[in-house]
Formats: C-alpha cells, sequence, structure tokens
C-alpha cells in the first residue's frame, strides 16, 4: 500500500507548523486571535488532506461501484452536496446497469438438465425443516396418486 502523496505530506507539514504557532500563541504570546486563525486553517487543511486521502485510494480501487461509493462518501464528510447527488445518481446507473446485464445474461442461459435441477431441488429440500418435508411428502403422494373429484358440477345446457 502506497503511502501518502508528496502534496499530503507537505499539508501535514503545514499543519505540523500551524499546530506550533497556534500553541506558541495561546501560551506564550497570550494572543488568542492568532491561534484562532491557525486552528481555522489547520481544520481546511485537515479537511483537505483527507479528501486528498479517500481520491487516492477510490483511485485504487478496481471496481468503478465501489470507487463511486468511496468518493460519495468522501463527498459527504466534506460537505459537498452537489457532489453527493451526482455520485448517487452514477451509482443508481451502475446499478441498473449491473441488474439489467445480470438479467440478460440469466435469460442468454441454457435452462438446466433435468439432473441439474434434480440436485438443485435435493439440496433445498435437504435444508428444509421437518414439518415442511412432510407438507411435501404430501404433495408429492398427492401428483402420484390423484384424487377423484366427488364434487357435482354444473353443466349448462341451454
Amino acid at each position: 500500500m502506497a503511502g501518502p502523496t508528496k502534496r499530503e505530506r507537505e499539508l501535514s507539514e503545514q499543519i505540523y507548523k500551524l499546530e506550533l504557532i497556534a500553541e506558541q500563541a495561546e501560551t506564550e504570546q497570550k494572543t488568542l486571535t492568532v491561534a484562532v486563525v491557525a486552528r481555522g486553517k489547520i481544520s481546511n487543511l485537515r479537511l483537505t488532506v483527507a479528501r486528498l486521502k479517500a481520491e487516492r485510494l477510490a483511485a485504487r480501487e478496481k471496481d468503478p461501484l465501489k470507487r463511486t461509493r468511496r468518493l460519495r462518501r468522501a463527498a459527504t464528510e466534506a460537505g459537498n452536496w452537489q457532489a453527493v447527488a451526482r455520485f448517487l445518481q452514477a451509482e443508481h446507473d451502475m446499478e441498473d446497469r449491473r441488474a439489467r446485464e445480470k438479467t440478460r445474461a440469466l435469460a442468454d442461459e441454457a435452462p438446466p438438465s433435468p439432473e441439474q435441477a434434480l440436485e438443485e431441488i435435493a439440496a433445498i429440500v435437504e435444508s428444509l425443516p421437518q414439518a415442511s418435508l412432510d407438507r411435501l411428502a404430501e404433495v408429492i403422494e398427492n401428483a402420484r396418486n390423484p384424487r377423484p373429484r366427488t364434487g357435482l358440477r354444473v353443466i349448462d345446457g341451454g
């Protein structure tokens, strides 16, 4: 895993220097205005470093959907709601495209052979609770030996 970029290191160094200035201003010089300004700049620099790190990590992500989600989280943390909206729309588009591709692939897939279907059914049946197995046994028995209908049918002779 590669470390911080040159720009991230430069910003971290600036943060460190500003922290020293703010600390000196608070303790030695008793000038709170300078300390407050320095702390504000430190906060902004930390946000920038966090954004750069998120972008660096997102660039390494192979899956475009995961990359977009990572960038959306970074935009959310930064409070950039316009970017969040764009990333959300891109996420939905990618998810829809993947669902359509999956559906197309399933439609193009050949139906399973009777042996494959029977193996899949057997795997499902093995996982059923006893009450469901009893009910399934009834259904199979009724399918093998259908009962004659005992009800009367009304035929309209017109």
